[in-house]
């Protein structure tokens, strides 16, 4: 059975949500255009595991405000083990003879980001949303790969990459999440949600062994399932 840190994927997110939630106290009251809550969420694919939370403030369009949209901030963790990240800048993925895979046998990555939320409603209790990842920083231990070519065989060893830009695509920079989501309400203030979070990790070499590159990407489409709690 392929054990995972736990304790980094999933607690540390759990203990960012609490001190977001503890923060935001003054957000709530029933008169407020803006529609706060927080949410976490669990993603699993095979190989890999990790959980996210963010807390998020939406403003309502419309009359009967069907329609919303908002910024949060939300932490991902993601944790696998013999995973393989390739080659990530643009200028090199379009042509298959550039692309090169590093391998790494046991990583996990933490990322904080701003994110950007859209949400409609199709009944009281119903709703449907998608939110991603916009700009933010990521952190994790340093990792030994493995990277093999047709230039040679190397053992990087590499970082988390630092900064996270979305800029679409293979353009984007980091590590990133996304979340297409059903969401149902099971109480006046919780509700669950089930869908599929599309992830990005990336880590950055400590030199440049290939085609003058040092960041490598994993992406991946998970299964997720969470819970939302409405702060007014």
């Amino acid at each position: 059975m392929m054990q995972l840190p736990f304790s980094k994927t999933i607690i540390l997110p759990f203990i960012f949500g609490l001190f977001l939630v503890s923060t935001s106290s003054n957000a709530q009251g029933s008169e407020s255009k803006i529609l706060f809550s927080g949410d976490f969420t669990a993603r699993y694919i095979s190989g890999q595991m990790g959980g996210s939370v963010g807390l998020s403030g939406l403003y309502g369009f419309g009359e009967k405000k069907k329609f919303r949209m908002g910024l949060g901030i939300r932490m991902t963790s993601n944790a696998g083990k013999n995973q393989d990240f390739q080659t990530a800048p643009p200028k090199l993925t379009d042509k298959e003879e550039n692309m090169d895979t590093m391998r790494l046998s046991d990583y996990s990555i933490h990322a904080i980001n701003l994110a950007i939320y859209f949400q409609y409603n199709l009944t009281p209790s119903l709703s449907i949303g998608f939110n991603i990842d916009a700009v933010g920083f990521s952190f994790g231990k340093e990792q030994t790969g493995t990277l093999n070519s047709t230039y040679g065989n190397f053992s990087p060893k590499a970082k988390p990459t630092s900064g996270n830009v979305l800029l679409v695509g293979d353009n984007d920079i980091g590590t990133l999440n996304s979340e297409f989501f059903v969401h149902y309400m099971i109480g006046k203030r919780v509700g669950i949600k089930g869908g599929i979070s599309y992830l990005f990790t990336e880590y950055t070499t400590d030199q440049k062994y290939i085609l003058d590159n040092d960041r490598f990407r994993n992406q991946n489409v998970a299964g997720m399932l969470g819970l939302i709690y409405f702060l007014n």
